[in-house]
């Protein structure tokens, strides 16, 4: 027979073991130190002990017809109800401390500089307590760091109780004993071996030392204002208010940031995984991205283990090899429950990409965006199935496109001609003669006084002066590699043409002519001379060729 999701001679160890902890504590905080709180700060310490024990009680009686359900009210699980009721209590821990503070002006400045201290102590331990770092880091250097934020904490305190009346030793001693039973409990009751009864201790005892912390502060703070206004009342009334919409403010921020600064997007996967947004910043030699990814945690399995990931590559569009790559497990973070089973929640993936100094400038290049999973071993792509961005492949998702300039030099003097988008042909070097079948080089040189905005091809037309007949061949001015819709002001660049002539292509001499067209309608763009003189049919002459056999 189970009670709740624990047999029952496993639910009488942890309730035989909750009230092991609880009744000694509550007993003697009872009896030596709420009494002596002020009366609305004594309903805040007894309101929140009674929300503890609900709380708790919740979680080990309820009986979960869901997955989700027992997600919710696990006290051994992060981001459902009971995290988030201690992480509330730690930060009104820290609020009350601020709160007790701004109060304390007429006392000593060590006093009001220490609650300070604690307010910012706390509100890290609670903004830990909601986010988990531990899971995020090193455990051993988790575990270093909070160490020595509690030495320094427990240090500061007996600096001040020992320059503080006798009076208030007592909340200075009630305060330490919080921050050993919450040690206790992270460090000591942690390393046991895991059971059910392991999980309540460890958590029952964090709680009840945040509680013991809570009182301590209160203490303070009826020290500082034994008759506190009524406004002030409010305040300190709202402070347990405050600290849950702070916290849920800060599990929303990558929604809100996500309308604000990143660019939309509406990308699903077949795992149930959605792109919502992405931004990305180029600096240094690396670039900053940001996705935005909404998944359903119940639909699609292990989200937030070390299950499914994603990779950014920097591809060289020309040539389709990855000039960069980074792989990286999805963020953990924000996985939050309170919204209900069918809430999709807004996950944010900081990262950079690091381009090596190796990367060939003026060359177009892909940001490519691709999720996948571990599946024994192997990490399997999840294809697209719907996606309002251009895709490289089924499972391949292009962010956007690059190019890295190139060092600026000084332009020539006279171009060859100048087209009415600020295009500047500079130069165009030819061969005197050419044979029918084989490759015709021709240099073809640039430069750009604006930012390109859309794809132009440029044509080389070699017409055959005694015949009248043409011979047309097209590509882009630069080939491939850098499409004219990515020229940035100032580029200069030079590429030679390989245009494959025909091997009937009757022999004799031909004037050779370029120009742009637009490959959205065809229509070439308005050329003019060095001079200011405009190129009949928007073709410039670039010299003549002879053709042999």
């Amino acid at each position: 027979m189970n009670i709740g999701l624990y047999p029952v001679s496993v639910m009488s160890r942890i309730l035989a073991s909750l009230l092991i902890l609880f009744l000694p504590v509550c007993l003697i905080s009872y009896w030596r130190l709420i009494p002596r709180l002020s009366a609305n700060a004594k309903r805040l310490a007894g309101a929140m002990l009674a929300l503890q024990v609900i709380v708790i009680g919740l979680s080990l009686f309820v009986q979960p017809a869901t997955a989700f359900e027992e997600r919710l009210w696990s006290i051994n699980r992060e981001f459902n109800i009971p995290s988030i009721v201690a992480s509330m209590q730690l930060g009104s821990v820290a609020g009350v401390a601020l709160l007790g503070a701004w109060q304390t002006k007429r006392r000593p400045t060590l006093t009001r500089l220490y609650l300070f201290g604690l307010f910012l102590v706390f509100a890290w331990v609670a903004l830990d307590e909601f986010l988990s770092f531990k899971s995020y880091m090193q455990e051993s250097s988790w575990i270093q760091s909070m160490i020595v934020l509690g030495l320094v904490t427990v240090a500061a305190t007996l600096v001040v109780a020992a320059r503080s009346p006798r009076s208030a030793w007592k909340w200075h001693a009630c305060l330490l004993a919080g921050l050993a039973l919450n040690a206790l409990g992270s460090f000591f009751v942690d390393q046991l071996p895991s059971s059910g009864t392991r999980g309540y201790m460890e958590e029952a005892l964090e709680i009840l030392g945040a509680w013991l912390a809570l009182i301590a502060v209160l203490g303070q703070f009826t020290v500082a204002d034994p008759s506190p206004s009524a406004a002030v009342r409010r305040l300190l009334y709202a402070v347990p208010v405050v600290s849950i919409l702070l916290l849920l403010l800060y599990h929303l921020h990558p929604r809100l940031e996500m309308r604000l600064l990143a660019q939309s997007a509406n990308v699903q996967y077949r795992s149930e995984i959605s792109l919502r947004g992405y931004r990305i910043d180029a600096s240094d030699g690396k670039f900053d991205i940001h996705l935005y990814s909404a998944a359903n945690v119940w639909r699609w399995n292990s989200i937030s283990g070390a299950v499914v990931g994603y990779s950014l590559d920097l591809i060289d569009q020309a040539s389709g090899e990855t000039v960069a790559n980074h792989n990286e497990h999805v963020s953990k973070q924000l996985e939050f429950l309170l919204f209900g089973p069918d809430y999709l929640p807004v996950y944010r993936d900081a990262t950079e990409l690091v381009i090596p100094p190796t990367t060939p400038v003026n060359r177009a290049l892909w940001l490519v965006l691709t999720f996948w999973r571990n599946e024994d071993g192997d990490f399997v792509r999840q294809d697209v199935l719907q996606s309002d961005l251009p895709l490289l492949s089924d499972s391949q998702v292009i962010l956007s496109e690059f190019v890295l300039p190139a060092a600026s030099t000084a332009p020539s003097a006279m171009p060859l001609a100048r087209f009415d988008n600020r295009f500047l042909l500079t130069g165009a070097i030819l061969p005197e003669r050419a044979t029918a079948g084989a490759d015709l080089p021709i240099a073809f040189s640039w430069r750009s006084e604006t930012e390109g905005r859309e794809d132009l091809a440029q044509f080389l037309h070699l017409g055959h002066t005694e015949s009248g007949e043409w011979w047309v061949f097209d590509q882009p001015p630069l080939g491939a590699r850098l499409p004219t819709r990515l020229w940035y002001s100032g580029m200069v660049d030079t590429e030679t043409w390989a245009a494959p002539l025909p091997a009937d292509l009757a022999p004799g001499n031909y004037a050779v002519y370029t120009g742009l067209y637009r490959q959205s309608d065809k229509e070439r763009l308005p050329v003019t001379s060095a001079d200011g003189r405009l190129f009949p049919d928007a073709r410039v002459p670039v010299g003549v060729l002879t053709v042999e056999r």
